[in-house]
């Protein structure tokens, strides 16, 4: 007997039932192709917003884009990122925010140590604001929580550490939120919390690169560029500013008498001191050594001597340490002063009619301040005195 005839022979032999394809309800399968065709459709949102997200290096653009495709992804009504405060890393605080009214969450802060604790406590990584593990962890902001109608809170984490935290308010249309959703959730957070921390040590290496490690002022490379571009914004606007360099007096002094150690935390206090007394449209920076270098934007040469005056009381009334032991019995700063267009038009000139006016003020004897006009003024009338007294 041929292969085919015996395996002919063998279907013979069995009832026609087998020989019949099974009978599955059509409508089951329906549901299931929707639900399957939902589950992918799902999934390449994520992969989408994964590659999205991984893309962007800019902050902003990074925290905007990551909101608006939670709420798209869950269908969610609102949604509140909450990021580490910039002066105390252990508090969360808003940092982007969809569907809220503009200052209903504006004070709100979180421990983010308390909520490494619930983190490793509990090992799902999203929980309902009504559950016992978040009023037991959360319990100052649980009833705030609720009232704005928040429903969800998942914890941001990289390696461990708690990076962040989304709250997600109820979904449109009042429908529950299913595991699905909860997986979806999770799987977005941990790309974000992955590109959150590249961004942030991105940002850290780049602020380094333009910070004065002392004094956390910007160095002289910082300086430069942002004199730069105030010199094009003045071309363009005509709007003037000056540019002040001023001189710790009698620094060695200070340093050969009282170390070195001394003398560094000397500068520390002294740029605080700067800092505090600029606007935040002023820009602030250790030039070298114990200079600094101050950018006065929208200052003429007269508001520029008003601050240096203004200046020149705070530093001399500071109680530095040490500061009666220093030759003209308090610490004291030189100032030179050359402004835009008035002086000069490019950097590198303004910088030179500023260290000239400097330079000036350093020869009158300290604690002072010359501006480049003056400067000049000086200069002329020492050459005319010499000329006057080799003509005689």
């Amino acid at each position: 007997m041929s292969t085919w005839q015996h395996h002919n022979s063998e279907n013979a032999s069995l009832p026609d039932s087998a020989n019949e394809p099974s009978s599955v309800d059509s409508s089951e399968l329906l549901r299931i192709n929707r639900s399957l065709s939902k589950r992918i459709y799902e999934l390449h949102n994520i992969f989408r917003i994964s590659l999205e997200l991984t893309s962007i290096l800019d902050r902003k653009r990074l925290l905007f884009t990551y909101i608006v495709n939670v709420i798209g992804l869950l269908r969610a009504n609102r949604a509140l990122l909450l990021l580490p405060d910039t002066h105390d890393p252990h508090w969360l605080v808003p940092a982007i925010s969809r569907g809220f009214g503009r200052r209903k969450h504006r004070d709100l802060r979180i421990d983010s140590r308390k909520l490494h604790q619930l983190v490793r406590s509990q090992p799902n990584t999203l929980w309902p604001v009504d559950s016992a593990a978040v009023r037991e962890t959360l319990a100052p902001v649980t009833a705030r929580l609720q009232k704005m109608e928040i429903q969800l809170i998942a914890p941001l984490t990289n390696v461990g550490r708690v990076v962040g935290l989304v709250m997600v308010g109820g979904r449109v249309g009042q429908e529950p939120y299913h595991e699905e959703d909860f997986e979806l959730l999770s799987l977005i957070n941990n790309f974000f919390a992955v590109v959150l921390t590249n961004v942030n040590l991105v940002e850290e290496l780049e602020q380094l690169s333009i910070t004065d490690g002392l004094t956390q002022l910007y160095n002289r490379r910082a300086f430069d560029q942002q004199l730069k571009k105030e010199i094009s914004r003045g071309k363009r606007y005509g709007q003037p500013f000056s540019v002040v360099l001023l001189d710790i007096d009698h620094f060695k002094h200070y340093n050969d008498r009282h170390g070195h150690p001394a003398g560094d935390e000397l500068l520390r206090q002294f740029a605080t001191l700067l800092q505090r007394s600029v606007r935040e449209t002023d820009v602030v920076a250790r030039y070298g050594g114990e200079e600094f270098g101050i950018i006065l934007v929208g200052v003429d040469e007269r508001g520029g001597q008003a601050f240096c005056r203004r200046l020149q009381k705070l530093i001399t009334g500071y109680p530095f340490r040490h500061r009666e032991a220093q030759p003209l019995g308090f610490l004291s700063a030189s100032f030179g002063i050359a402004s835009f267009p008035q002086d000069a038009t490019d950097a590198a000139s303004l910088l030179q009619c500023a260290d000239r006016a400097l330079y000036t003020a350093k020869q009158m004897g300290r604690n002072t301040m010359r501006t480049y006009q003056q400067s000049r003024r000086a200069r002329r009338h020492t050459v005319n005195s010499f000329n006057v007294q080799v003509q005689g």
